[in-house]
């Protein structure tokens, strides 16, 4: 014999009320300026301190670029005066130093260019240890 379970179903009600309980993230803020100062004392090569600014000028408030952006080779390449394959370079150190985050190129599933968050690295603030952090 085969014996059928069912589950509760929760109503609209519970469900509205579990949501209302669960805290949502504040939203990560960006400074601008702290970012933009990093990135000019850090060794970092000339042409990437040029995409980093061409960058931190079109962030959004949480130094947020979406996908589709600016960020683009050519875009970058246009906005800066550099060659396609700089930007690309450059973009690609900043990732490498940790200035910039994206997602991963194999397991990115959208369309086109890759988002970008702006990060410090912690290196960057002599009060932490050697991670990537975001700006809070």
């Amino acid at each position: 014999m085969t014996e059928t379970t069912t589950r509760p179903v929760p109503s609209p009600l519970t469900v509205a009320a579990a949501m209302r309980a669960t805290p949502t993230p504040a939203p990560r803020q960006f400074n601008r300026d702290a970012w933009l100062a990093a990135i000019m004392t850090s060794d970092l090569h000339p042409n990437a301190r040029h995409i980093g600014h061409a960058l931190a000028a079109h962030a959004d408030a949480h130094g947020d670029l979406p996908a589709g952006g600016i960020q683009h080779a050519h875009t970058l390449a246009t906005l800066t005066g550099l060659t396609p394959r700089s930007a690309r370079v450059s973009i690609n150190v900043l990732e490498k130093e940790r200035y910039i985050q994206r997602p991963d190129i194999h397991t990115w599933e959208g369309a086109g260019v890759r988002p970008v968050t702006l990060v410090i690295p912690v290196r960057s603030r002599p009060d932490h240890d050697h991670q990537a952090e975001q700006l809070q």
